[in-house]
């Protein structure tokens, strides 16, 4: 094989090659008195596998804001309804939001506007200045970023019984996050991520979605993986929000 039939195979091999996904478990804290909430309370955490270790690090922390709500980037400041994620010291990979978590010194990376009644959700990323409109259906929920106008879905895929065998134990959803955008119909065949109650897998995405997706994050600075990992992983948490599964305090 010459050197320049050398060079093509492996530039098409590194084209083609899907990196291996990842394992998000998630940890429900127990969950607490509905009283006057004087500070942010932690609602959900974040863990990602490790492979060789076999044990779950926490990356990011989900929050509810005080009764005063809370401020993020240049956004309209969320309500004590809302939410916002913080990565944690063994996530840092990347720019958060100046202001910082209470008693921690983690950086905001993402946050959930949650929708009045059957208004449209959002859900924004200080990193790189990024909103995404959401609308709930039938078949899922829908986020179109407001200033590149990509296009992705969580959809629901249906209920599989529960490992217990019970048979009074509630079934659990499942939901999968694909590009849902008409103008690329070569990009929805295959799924960016998969969540249950119990967690999230993501990656195994292709050049062109992964592509795809950066465009819409706007990313200036940091780590372009833990910024696409971000954002499913923060739209997850909006549709868990919206599913229920979270402890939340309204």
């Amino acid at each position: 094989m010459s050197d320049t039939e050398s060079t093509q195979s492996n530039s098409t091999q590194s084209t083609t090659t899907k990196p291996a996904s990842q394992t998000f478990p998630l940890a429900y804290p127990p969950p607490q008195k509905n009283g006057l909430r004087l500070s942010s309370r932690l609602i959900l955490q974040i863990q990602q596998l490790n492979s060789t270790q076999q044990r779950a690090l926490p990356i990011l922390d989900i929050y509810q804001p005080s009764i005063w709500g809370k401020s993020v980037g240049k956004r309209r400041k969320l309500t004590n309804r809302d939410i916002y994620i913080a990565q944690t010291e063994s996530y840092a990979h990347l720019p958060g939001d100046d202001a910082k978590t209470p008693n921690t010194n983690a950086h905001v990376v993402g946050a959930v506007y949650t929708p009045v009644r059957e208004g449209t959700g959002r859900v924004c990323f200080p990193f790189g200045e990024r909103e995404w409109e959401v609308s709930s259906g039938e078949k899922g929920y829908r986020f179109v970023c407001a200033e590149s106008g990509r296009v992705v879905e969580w959809e629901k895929r249906g209920s599989r019984p529960s490992s217990s065998g019970s048979g009074n134990e509630a079934k659990g959803e499942r939901f999968a996050l694909r590009i849902a955008d008409s103008k690329q119909s070569a990009l929805r065949r295959s799924w960016l991520a998969t969540m249950t109650k119990k967690g999230l897998k993501v990656g195994g995405w292709d050049r062109v979605q992964r592509d795809y997706l950066l465009s819409a994050l706007g990313v200036k600075d940091g780590d372009e993986d833990a910024a696409l990992y971000t954002c499913c992983l923060t739209m997850g948490v909006y549709v868990a929000s919206q599913e229920g599964w979270l402890n939340q305090y309204v």
